[in-house]
């Protein structure tokens, strides 16, 4: 489980910028997970991401085309590690039931622990910004996200497989109403499953 965001920390920047293209891109993320959460996600900018690097703008640009791509970067870097830790959670269990429910109540306390997590997923479905997400790119964000999630449910249960889009869709539907307001009972979620795998 996540606590309050370890990824909300600035990591120790001082001396030179890491050798590898891959160190220097991972700390220009970093820069703009914690620019957007103390500035919010409206304000966050390139200008300000740089400061936050200890880079140029022209340097920024070398790794990221636009905020757009940063963005894009981050999501990936919050959500993907978290959807892969979702589908190792379940991979000892073989019922379904007991599978969704796991994978639910590991997004709801992740939305109620980690502020990050939070504030990204709430950017991904509410897309209040679209220079950085609009509409199409937002369910494709969140569909990739929960097919990570979902794939050991798929591979325990081929059956489910043509019932894909329906189950896929019913998570993130799952996910949009958790931001809104996280459950506070497993009994509505347990209450929720039921219905989907009636509907399945």
């Amino acid at each position: 489980m996540v606590e309050e965001s370890a990824r909300a920390k600035s990591p120790d920047w001082s001396g030179d910028m890491p050798a590898s293209f891959e160190g220097r891109r991972e700390r220009i993320i970093q820069a703009f997970i914690q620019t957007s959460m103390e500035s919010g996600l409206q304000k966050a900018s390139i200008a300000e991401v740089a400061r936050t690097a200890g880079v140029t703008r022209p340097t920024l640009y070398k790794y990221f085309a636009n905020i757009r791509v940063l963005y894009q970067a981050a999501v990936q870097h919050i959500f993907i590690e978290a959807a892969r830790s979702a589908a190792e959670s379940i991979r000892g269990l073989e019922d379904l039931d007991q599978q969704l429910l796991t994978i639910i109540q590991l997004q709801n306390e992740t939305l109620k622990t980690d502020s990050v997590y939070s504030r990204f997923l709430s950017s991904i479905v509410t897309s209040h910004r679209p220079d950085l997400i609009n509409q199409e790119d937002s369910a494709a964000m969140l569909r990739d996200i929960l097919a990570i999630s979902l794939q050991p449910v798929f591979n325990q249960h081929p059956h489910l497989e043509s019932k894909r889009e329906a189950l896929l869709d019913w998570f993130g539907r799952m996910s949009i109403a958790m931001v809104v307001n996280p459950y506070s009972d497993d009994s509505d979620i347990k209450q929720a499953i039921d219905l989907v795998i009636h509907g399945l």
